[in-house]
């Protein structure tokens, strides 16, 4: 690839990465249906994501470009803890979604009266302490540890990860395998919640318009259940039922199944053949080669690009929130937070366009 077309590309990527994720975090403050427990999740990937495109994938494009790292030692270390802190943080946020999103449907109607804001914010918070404390340590505390800066000034990279297979490996645990394996395991039983929840609203013989005094309780009880279960894998596949609530139960885990499968992938696609390249230079350093090793880490960075298409716009309300933002000026919101279709200010800018 050219010099300017390589920095061409690079330069649309961070500029789609930050751009996407800043329609993420605008919507989130604008629409009052988008300010649920739920998108807080979102609300705080999409600020890692942001930064990512912000800061990492561009000065990774400007060290690549000219083959050498054109600051000192101390921006290097700067951008080395913040680019890994940013991305173990995005991998993180993903877990914690699967989980999350697994007990509310797993026990929808426990979980979901228990899970408050404060602890929901608990669990962001943890999530950002967990990937400084990881890697921000060890990317300042190596070249006292070894006596001296083994890293040339000329160059920016982590030397454990080129020098100590263990402390390679067990980082490299942590903040990927580990959670790969979390993703699965999680998404997995999510799944099988969504097929029996399928199957038992097509075959169970208690129905929702059946008079309390002719179902027996356990049936009720089930019943509750799975009509909760109902509005939670909606939320989770994006569905907006427009008629009345009364959604195909097999169309939405499907629908389900389907949102989850693409996120897990898209996540291993994007994060694997980095990981793997680290491990292979631990032990063989001439094995995989500048170009291989530089596209598994654009490959990373892509995952944070990617990242509101796979989970904002898989929800109606950001889809519409992000289309009013992009063609309008000014947004007016009526009482309940959405922007009206018919918007005077809209439709007013379009025709002075």
């Amino acid at each position: 690839m050219s010099y300017p077309l390589k920095c061409n590309t690079e330069g649309i990527l961070a500029f789609l990465t930050l751009g996407g994720n800043l329609l993420v975090m605008i919507s989130f403050g604008m629409n009052k249906k988008l300010r649920i427990l739920n998108n807080y999740f979102l609300a705080s990937l999409s600020v890692a994501d942001s930064a990512i495109g912000l800061i990492s994938m561009p000065l990774y494009t400007v060290y690549v470009l000219l083959g050498h790292w054109p600051f000192s030692s101390l921006p290097c270390d700067l951008w080395l803890s913040m680019d890994y802190v940013m991305s173990n943080s995005s991998a993180l946020h993903l877990v914690i979604i699967c989980v999350d999103r697994y007990f509310s449907v797993k026990r929808p109607l426990t979980y979901r009266a228990n899970r408050t804001s404060k602890k929901v914010i608990r669990m962001i918070v943890s999530v950002w302490v967990i990937s400084s404390l990881l890697w921000i340590p060890l990317i300042f505390a190596m070249p006292y540890i070894k006596g001296e800066r083994t890293v040339p000034e000329n160059d920016c990279y982590i030397s454990f990860l080129y020098s100590n297979a263990y402390v390679t490996i067990t980082t490299h645990i942590l903040a990927f395998w580990l959670p790969v394996f979390i993703m699965i395991v999680f998404y997995q039983r999510v799944y099988s919640v969504a097929l029996e929840h399928a199957a038992f609203k097509s075959k169970y013989a208690c129905r929702a318009d059946v008079p309390a005094n002719k179902a027996t309780n356990n049936c009720r009880g089930k019943l509750d259940r799975h009509v909760s279960i109902d509005s939670t894998v909606s939320t989770i596949s994006g569905v907006s039922n427009r008629n009345g609530g009364k959604s195909h139960p097999d169309r939405e885990g499907d629908k389900a199944a389907r949102t989850l499968t693409a996120i897990l992938l898209a996540f291993i696609i994007t994060w694997t053949p980095y990981h793997v390249n680290v491990i292979i230079s631990c032990f063989c350093s001439n094995c995989v080669p500048n170009a291989v090793y530089h596209f598994g880490y654009w490959l990373c960075y892509i995952n944070s690009t990617v990242n509101p298409l796979l989970y904002a716009l898989c929800n109606m309300n950001f889809r519409w929130t992000f289309i009013r933002i992009l063609t309008c000026n000014q947004i007016h919101s009526d009482k309940s937070g959405m922007v009206s279709r018919n918007d005077p200010q809209c439709r007013s800018t379009k025709i002075n366009s």
